[in-house]
């Protein structure tokens, strides 16, 4: 063996330059290597704070066929498709809608705003995404039923605003041009879990951009699904399948597809 460690050094001490780029060379594809296995962790394993990720489904587009002009358009769903069959859905667990935004935000005797990420949500997405509080609470059904200027942050964003991620509850925030009251300071996720990362969450009731389609379910947001269990996928999807089949029923020319989904994260 120890002859064998002699003859391997002799010849990287004979041929450094190609040694050098060997070693160097193999160092660098192991370390790319680790670095994808390690995003690709992130963005798929049960990881804070979308620790559902193995039992949660997607619904992001709705598709609406003209069969008479043969158009078609997409969006997401509205609020209507929520508390209409979303909410009520037997074979899942909870259910969220939630659609991403770009705010400005500023605090008091701020003259500039800055930008940052936001989720408009309902109550439900705190369930979905067990987010640790280190201090106040989510907002409430009632602060959601009553469109209140209510908002969490994260423990990131108190800092940066605030230079503390303490005592930050019952102070208040401009957002887009609204005055917010904190209610909530959560610990900060990866911004690989971008379905849950944000620096600030709001109520989805506050969105004032619905779109006028003449479509009852399209809309803005998208639909976060928790099962039951990790085997209860096809009857979500069969329940769903009848959902859109009764609504296109109802709904003349326009039929809703869904192209496949819900989809799991995987």
């Amino acid at each position: 063996m120890k002859s064998f460690f002699r003859q391997v050094f002799a010849m990287i001490r004979e041929n450094k330059l190609f040694s050098a780029v060997y070693i160097v060379g193999t160092a660098v594809a192991i370390a790319f290597t680790m670095v994808m296995v390690i995003a690709y962790y992130v963005k798929i394993a049960p990881v804070y704070p979308e620790t559902n990720r193995m039992r949660t489904m997607y619904l992001g587009t709705a598709v609406y066929v003209d069969t008479v002009h043969f158009g078609s358009s997409g969006s997401g769903f509205s609020p209507d498709a929520l508390n209409e069959w979303g909410y009520h859905l037997k074979n899942a667990e909870v259910v969220s809608g939630s659609v991403g935004n770009m705010g400005m935000i500023r605090t008091e005797g701020d003259i500039h705003d800055y930008l940052v990420k936001q989720i408009y949500t309902d109550v439900n997405f705190f369930k979905v995404y067990p987010f640790r509080f280190k201090e106040g609470r989510p907002f409430t059904q009632e602060e959601f039923d009553g469109a209140a200027h209510v908002a969490v942050i994260s423990d990131e964003q108190a800092r940066k605003t605030y230079g503390s991620d303490k005592g930050i509850v019952g102070r208040t925030l401009f957002l887009n041009a609204d005055t917010m009251r904190i209610v909530g300071v959560v610990e900060s996720a990866s911004p690989y879990t971008y379905r849950s990362y944000a620096q600030v969450y709001t109520p989805y009731s506050l969105w004032m951009y619905w779109p006028q389609m003449g479509r009852l379910y399209a809309g803005n947001l998208s639909i976060t699904m928790v099962l039951p269990d990790a085997n209860g996928e096809q009857a979500l999807r069969e329940e769903i399948e009848d959902v859109v089949r009764r609504h296109n029923l109802q709904n003349g020319e326009w039929r809703l597809k869904l192209n496949g989904q819900p989809v799991s994260h995987v």
